[in-house]
């Protein structure tokens, strides 16, 4: 079975600003990403990373500033409304029900996409019962295409961190998004499971032609997948450019190592997974 092909979304954040407490978290953050296409958003810790996310979700609203996913602004929709505009997201510690199996979590994320109301699913009227067929289709498809069908019938709190994240971005992907939010989706993995969650990414992009939001840490994962960048420091945009440009801007050097060991000479950091 193979997943229907979507047409990506265009993101395009303009001059974004929060402040909490008045501390600056985000100042004037403006970068696009293309359809179709992995952008990732890196920085520093604190550099404002999870905020921005936090924003194009609908958790938090920013004092000014736009969030445009293709021509419909997002900024002051609620988060099911943003989910309704094609966003998806899988977090970085996961968003699964433990005492459910995998396939009730995974049926869970297509639930925005149900049409069937309360009385129509507790009469089990034709359609609703037709939904829920086609509903359980799209989870297995979905489920097979990430290669974790072997496990729909676990309990999703028995799994290891590894398979949970795996299901996790498959969540995400049953509500069929046009951009999908990946909040570090190699933490804590080892080598063999960051490289699978590598091949999964770009699949995902690649394949179903979903636009992918990347935050993430490790930089070899990163430089591996991406085809553009967003440097985030203090909550300013450093530079957004080729994965190449990136890797060799002193800018972002500076703001990996610091003012007193760049001074110092001590070489750029090696973005290549192996610091």
């Amino acid at each position: 079975m193979i997943l229907k092909q979507t047409v990506g979304a265009r993101l395009d954040v303009t001059g974004v600003t929060v402040r909490f407490s008045g501390v600056h978290v985000l100042e004037d953050v403006s970068f696009s990403a293309e359809p179709g296409t992995v952008h990732a958003l890196i920085g520093p810790n604190g550099a404002g990373k999870s905020t921005l996310f936090n924003v194009l979700s609908g958790i938090y609203r920013p004092m000014v500033g736009s969030v445009m996913i293709d021509d419909r602004e997002i900024i002051g929709l609620k988060p099911f409304q943003v989910a309704r505009a094609g966003l998806g997201r899988a977090f970085q510690n996961g968003s699964m029900f433990g005492s459910l199996t995998v396939e009730e979590n995974l049926l869970l994320g297509r639930h925005r996409l149900t049409r069937a109301g309360v009385i129509s699913s507790g009469l089990g009227l034709p359609s609703a019962r037709a939904e829920q067929r086609d509903a359980r289709v799209k989870v297995r498809e979905t489920a097979e295409f990430l290669e974790i069908d072997h496990l729909l019938a676990r309990t999703s709190g028995d799994l290891s961190y590894g398979d949970a994240k795996r299901v996790d971005v498959a969540r995400a992907l049953c509500t069929e998004p046009r951009l999908l939010l990946l909040d570090e989706p190699g933490a804590g993995m080892h080598t063999r499971e960051k490289l699978a969650m590598r091949s999964t990414i770009s699949r995902i992009a690649r394949e179903l032609g979903t636009t992918i939001l990347l935050v993430e840490h490790d930089m070899g994962l990163v430089m591996g997948i991406s085809d553009r960048i967003t440097v985030l420091d203090f909550g300013t945009v450093l530079i957004t450019s080729s994965p190449d440009e990136v890797r060799n801007d002193a800018r972002v050097i500076e703001a990996y190592l610091g003012h007193s060991t760049a001074r110092k000479g001590i070489p750029k950091p090696r973005m290549n997974g192996k610091q």
